[in-house]
């Protein structure tokens, strides 16, 4: 009788695939323009499923000034779709998809809006514990857009 292990071999190869695309990759974060002057970042997994967030920091990319923070308390996660930023006044808590109630959302001096300007450039960095490394992107508002 010959025992065959090649499915067993891919089966091994295939976890340690998702497990590298999990535990050493980042978690998703694609940046993408809806409409004149606002982008959507997308958190999710193969464009369907939320990610589970605990930390979101904007920063204007030349100075790294926080613009806009949004943090879990220890131990919760939000899970997050969608995020909307737009040119001009945003609200402290901007539109999100999911269910973003664990985070706490600040600006700088205790705020209640936080201010975009089309003339410059954003970075933005997400932090899901299931990943070993944070995701970061950069973006920048169309210039026709303010």
């Amino acid at each position: 009788m010959r025992v065959r292990q090649r499915p067993l071999l891919v089966a091994l190869w295939l976890s340690g695939v998702a497990l590298d695309c999990s535990y050493f990759g980042t978690p998703p974060l694609h940046i993408t323009t809806t409409r004149p002057g606002c982008v959507v970042v997308d958190l999710q997994h193969f464009g369907e499923y939320v990610a589970g967030i605990t930390e979101i920091t904007l920063w204007v990319g030349s100075t790294r000034e926080i613009v806009w923070s949004a943090t879990a308390p220890k131990g919760k996660v939000a899970w997050i779709a969608t995020l909307e930023l737009c040119v001009g006044e945003n609200s402290i808590k901007p539109p999100m998809r999911g269910d973003p109630s664990p985070l706490d959302c600040r600006a700088p001096n205790s705020a209640q809006s936080f201010m975009l300007r089309s003339d410059t450039l954003y970075a933005i960095e997400i932090v899901d514990p299931k990943y070993r490394r944070r995701a970061r992107a950069e973006f920048q508002f169309d210039a026709r857009s303010s």
